[in-house]
């Protein structure tokens, strides 16, 4: 019980944080539309898919409080499962096809630079929509890319520590946040399923009950973290940010102002 209610607790805050970082990465973004570079899209569908998932989290925040005592109809259940889900499935996914266009643009992989196009990345966000892979595969495919990456950037750099910094720094920690986020829960339904379906392992309920809930926390906290590594850390990203920032605060004066001057008969 006290478990439940700690990654309840947990839930809620990653949920709150994670809905502030989304839409104001997708605030940002959409006010320089017009400027979209290729990787640019992966981001605005990462945060789009990671937003929608952070939006229903607090259902489940609220189901491990209440000890699993749902109470928003089964309706509601179905729909919150699902956008959970197909939304989990589609931010991995995301990070996928950012990790490939990376090596792509990066290493210029078998001159498939070519195919870095709106169309193509149109394309590929609309089937990543589509379909889900599995956790390892995503995994596998985030490594490789980046591990190319930074061999290729460790043989042209020829010293140059800033443009290696820019490559390898935010690829360490995309894969090491994917990992840490995603792998204990994953661990976790491994064992799960060795031992009550194939009866490979005994099964704790207890030590797994205890555990889960946490993985699903780290998990999902991940669609959190995605706005700060994918965004906040660009320095064109802060700058917009800052921007249209200042932008709501001078025309939420002006408006102000208007509203308490005098009104002139």
């Amino acid at each position: 019980m006290a478990a439940t209610l700690l990654a309840g607790i947990i839930l809620f805050v990653i949920s709150a944080v994670g809905v502030i970082g989304n839409i104001s990465v997708l605030c940002v973004l959409l006010c320089q539309k017009s400027s979209w570079s290729i990787s640019i899209t992966y981001v605005f569908n990462l945060a789009v898919a990671d937003a929608l998932l952070m939006l229903v989290t607090p259902f489940w925040g609220h189901l491990f409080i209440s000890n699993g005592n749902w109470f928003s109809g089964q309706i509601m259940c179905k729909l919150a499962y699902s956008i959970s889900a197909v939304n989990m499935l589609c931010s991995i996914m995301f990070v996928v096809a950012m990790s490939v266009d990376r090596l792509v643009a990066v290493v210029r992989l078998m001159n498939l630079d070519r195919f870095r196009t709106r169309k193509v990345t149109n394309v590929v966000c609309g089937l990543i929509w589509l379909i889900g892979l599995g956790f390892f595969i995503h995994f596998m495919l985030d490594v490789s890319c980046y591990l190319s990456i930074f061999i290729h950037v460790k043989r042209h750099a020829f010293g140059q520590n800033t443009a290696q910094d820019k490559v390898v720094k935010p690829s360490t920690a995309i894969i090491i946040t994917f990992f840490v986020g995603w792998f204990p829960a994953n661990i976790l339904n491994f064992y799960s399923g060795l031992a009550t379906y194939f009866h490979v392992l005994s099964f704790s309920k207890e030590c797994f009950d205890n555990l889960y809930p946490y993985s699903l926390c780290l998990a999902w906290a991940t669609s959190s973290i995605n706005p700060i590594l994918y965004a906040f850390v660009r320095s064109d990203f802060r700058s917009n940010l800052a921007a249209n920032l200042e932008k709501f605060k001078r025309t939420n004066h002006m408006v102000l102002k208007e509203t308490t001057s005098p009104q002139l008969e």
